[in-house]
């Protein structure tokens, strides 16, 4: 069977080259990926390498979301764990004691995986010889599509549409819809933040923008908001008017319940419109 490929724009941050415990490492321990398709498998292009001296082979899964593990902001568990695929749960090490797979991402076909966070953890230990490794947590970041429809109502406790919004010089301001999928009512406090660089706890800086110099450069038509059980609200973001460009920005858009749970919008700015 010849299978399609269809390129479509992948954005990658490296956050972290690798992390270690004891004899154990293992490299990425964190990258964040945007715009993934849906309905295609999509090879990430980064390669997983895990080593340790002596080990006879390296076990690798992937933890599922009711796994406890600290808070990602903004970022969901990956529903199922099947959708993230690697060659093998069971790796084979080199003379040298490494193990290298593909890394790989199926998710469905449907649009309420638009304007979706979510994170990956993979449980890599290793053994043989009678010896275990302490288990390593890398944490990967995987951000799909936005999508501008308010008539599709996006997986997630919280959700948003769309997820990235752009504003512009000449038309400076523009709107997004928060979507309570509870059954019951909540607040919701929202908060303009600085990305940042090499974070495994709240969303990184996208490549080709540079982080926000002034969180009041944007304003917020509300900053606290009930919203009804499986109801919406619209939102409205304005660029200060005043405000000088001199590359193009990234701010996050944070949005956080009233009980713990999180989501946020990419705000970009970009420099073209400083021109006009």
């Amino acid at each position: 069977m010849v299978k399609t490929v269809v390129r479509i724009p992948v954005l990658v941050v490296f956050l972290l080259a690798a992390s270690t415990g004891w004899a154990l490492k293992v490299s990425p321990g964190s990258f964040s990926v945007q715009n993934i398709p849906l309905g295609h498998e999509k090879d990430l292009n980064i390669t997983l390498v895990c080593s340790a001296e002596g080990a006879d082979y390296i076990v690798v899964s992937v933890l599922p979301p009711g796994a406890s593990t600290p808070h990602c902001t903004g970022y969901e568990p990956l529903p199922k764990p099947s959708w993230f695929i690697v060659d093998s749960e069971t790796l084979e090490t080199d003379s040298s004691g490494t193990a290298r797979s593909k890394m790989k991402i199926f998710i469905p076909d449907s649009q309420k995986y638009y304007n979706q966070h979510f994170v990956v953890r993979l449980f890599i230990s290793a053994s043989g010889n009678d010896m275990f490794q302490p288990a390593i947590i890398p944490y990967y970041f995987i951000e799909t599509p936005p999508l501008n429809d308010t008539n599709i109502i996006p997986a997630g406790k919280i959700a948003v549409a769309p997820s990235v919004l752009e504003l512009k010089k000449q038309k400076n301001t523009a709107s997004f819809t928060i979507f309570n999928n509870d059954s019951i009512a909540h607040n919701y406090n929202l908060s303009i933040r600085k990305p940042e660089r090499n974070s495994r706890r709240f969303p990184n800086l996208s490549p080709d923008f540079s982080i926000i110099d002034d969180t009041t450069y944007i304003k917020i038509s509300d900053d606290r908001v009930n919203i009804k059980g499986k109801g919406k609200e619209k939102i409205f973001v304005e660029l200060r008017s005043s405000v000088k460009i001199n590359t193009p920005k990234e701010a996050i858009l944070l949005i956080e319940s009233d009980d713990g749970t999180s989501n946020f919008l990419r705000i970009r700015i970009p420099l073209e419109d400083e021109k006009q």
